[in-house]
């Protein structure tokens, strides 16, 4: 994952490049969010001298011409706001500067995202120009985390995500794909602007928390976003916040002019195709099966929290053509995939070892690490969660030791099967394999 952690503001020059566009995320309604990765602090700050660097806002904001940076723009529309002030031309700097190599990257990402994100606003009714807001949230990483607990590529605090629609527990994390978090940050933005009825104090709100907008407008009475930042209304992270949207748009829609090359718009996640599981698998084996590495299954599915899918009736997995999905479906219909009907956890403690949990649960030991991600048997740490599998392998022991018999009902007359119950069994497990509910 790329976590960013900031100590001190002075601690700029000791973190990698790629941390600083991480800076942000949208945090739950009403509530006023924790301080951010980047702090702009007085002349000179850290981002280096003169008052460029001042984290003021220039009181001679004007509308965007043709020509900032001293680079003639080719396109000057945009369906956000846009202006040209000594904020939004210093990172206009920044990017097309210092900070080009990242920002190259960036604009690379939003060929692969721009198919998800473009057509969605527009069914929505809001700006696709709102896409530079999840450039400057993540860099379009679905494994951006911030230090407060921010993540993927729209920068959902657990908490908010939660609030419009994006699960996450044991199985997955919603925040990470692409797809759902995409619609969750629509719905939240759209709630925003309803509000605010302005796109600098909504796209100002999804970083800082409608609670301290409204607080500075209620104390400052005004609605003008760039106003609330001269009085300092609002934190310097937010007041960076917006000028780096602006600038993120007017270099990425003007990426010749500035020596990057315009980007590649890559249908990818637009042509992948999903296959129903009714039980778990391990990525190892559905990579196997649908003909590509385990790193492509796992890349498609970014909201899966194991290496595993979760114990869930018809959780849809994503794969990357029809012809993989067909092999998945042929797999699954010849019993090869779907070979563990549920799950447990261990807390591992002093001297455990993975062949020893898995002697003492009655599994192979090289599943337990698959579902973990172990590479070596010999990294176990006390306290550390293992998921251990039930398979399907189990149930033939069963019978064997004690075989299910079939009776006749009294009442109805209508067999019913008798299971005696092994050590380590679950109402789970056992209700999956005879498919009937607990």
């Amino acid at each position: 994952e790329e976590i960013v952690h900031f100590n001190s503001p002075f601690k700029f020059f000791a973190i990698s490049l790629a941390s600083i566009l991480l800076i942000s995320c949208a945090s739950a309604p009403t509530v006023s969010r924790a301080p951010g990765a980047l702090d702009i602090s007085g002349a000179g700050g850290i981002l280096g001298g003169g008052s460029a660097s001042s984290g003021r806002v220039s009181s001679s904001d004007h509308v965007l011409d043709g020509e900032i940076a001293g680079v003639k723009l080719d396109v000057t529309n945009f369906d956000i706001p846009m202006v040209h002030n000594s904020r939004v031309e210093f990172w206009v700097r920044y990017f097309s500067g210092r900070g080009r190599g990242v920002f190259a990257q960036y604009i690379e990402r939003l060929g692969k995202m721009a198919p998800i994100i473009y057509p969605r606003l527009k069914e929505a009714g809001l700006p696709q120009d709102l896409i530079y807001l999840a450039m400057i949230e993540s860099g379009f990483s679905h494994s951006a985390r911030s230090p407060v607990g921010a993540l993927g590529p729209w920068q959902f605090m657990r908490s908010t995500g939660r609030n419009f629609g994006l699960k996450s527990d044991i199985w997955v994390d919603e925040r990470r794909d692409p797809v759902k978090s995409t619609d969750a940050a629509i719905r939240y933005l759209s709630r925003l602007y309803d509000e605010f009825r302005d796109w600098e104090l909504a796209t100002a709100a999804y970083n800082a928390g409608e609670g301290r907008i409204r607080r500075g407008i209620a104390r400052f009475e005004t609605r003008d976003y760039w106003e609330l930042a001269r009085k300092r209304a609002i934190r310097m992270e937010t007041v960076d916040y917006v000028p780096k949207m602006m600038a993120a748009a007017i270099i990425t829609k003007n990426a010749r002019a500035f020596g990057f090359v315009d980007p590649t718009i890559d249908p990818f996640w637009t042509e992948t195709k999903t296959v129903s599981l009714n039980f778990p698998e391990d990525l190892h084996t559905l990579a196997r099966h649908a003909g590509v590495a385990p790193q492509v299954i796992r890349y498609l599915n970014p909201e899966l929290v194991h290496q595993t899918t979760p114990p869930l009736k018809g959780y849809r997995l994503r794969v990357p053509t029809q012809e993989s999905a067909n092999l998945v479906i042929a797999a699954i219909e010849s019993g090869e995939i779907g070979k563990y009907r549920g799950f447990k956890t261990y807390a591992v403690r002093r001297g455990d070892t993975i062949s020893g949990v898995a002697g003492r649960f009655g599994v192979a030991a090289s599943p337990i690490m698959a579902l973990n991600g172990l590479s070596s048997a010999r990294r176990l740490k006390p306290g550390q969660v293992l998921i251990l599998p039930i398979g399907r392998d189990a149930i033939p022991i069963i019978r064997q030791a004690s075989a299910p018999r079939r009776i006749a009902s009294k009442s109805s007359g209508a067999p019913h099967t008798v299971y005696v119950v092994k050590e380590g069994d679950t109402l789970y497990a056992i209700s999956r394999r005879y498919d009937v509910s607990v």
